[in-house]
């Protein structure tokens, strides 16, 4: 899979390094959504899958331009250990089904939050950007 979908600090407009590596390493596909539930973790977000149709995470859609290149990097950014245990993970890079702005649905990766989330602060709107 080569599509990755964003939601928080990798996110276009989200000034930080790794959201300009990410620019310069792929194509932006366009906006979309994720059937989840965003939560303020501390200085970025988390989001877990929701059964709730109606909980919905905002984000963008990018092609990765070298995958096997970016993802590992992406993985370490996002606390994400795939050769170790799973509970070893802060965030789990997963496929998942995202509906995108034009009526289309397509599978990305998605970096899921992997910790519990109960004292945790939803972002009921779902974009991190706009809370």
């Amino acid at each position: 899979m080569d599509c990755l979908f964003v939601y928080g600090t990798l996110r276009p407009s989200f000034d930080h390094p790794m959201s300009e590596f990410l620019q310069n390493h792929s194509i932006l596909v366009g906006s979309g959504s994720y059937q989840g539930k965003l939560f303020h973790v501390e200085d970025y977000p988390g989001v877990i899958p929701s059964y709730s149709k109606d909980d919905l995470v905002i984000g963008e859609v990018f092609k990765l331009k070298q995958p096997e290149l970016i993802l590992p990097k992406l993985d370490e950014y996002e606390a994400y250990y795939p050769e170790l245990d799973k509970d070893s993970s802060i965030f789990v890079r997963t496929l998942a089904t995202i509906h995108m702005n034009n009526n289309t649905s397509l599978d990305a990766w998605v970096y899921l939050y992997n910790r519990p989330t109960t004292s945790l602060k939803i972002i009921e709107n779902g974009d991190y950007l706009n809370h």
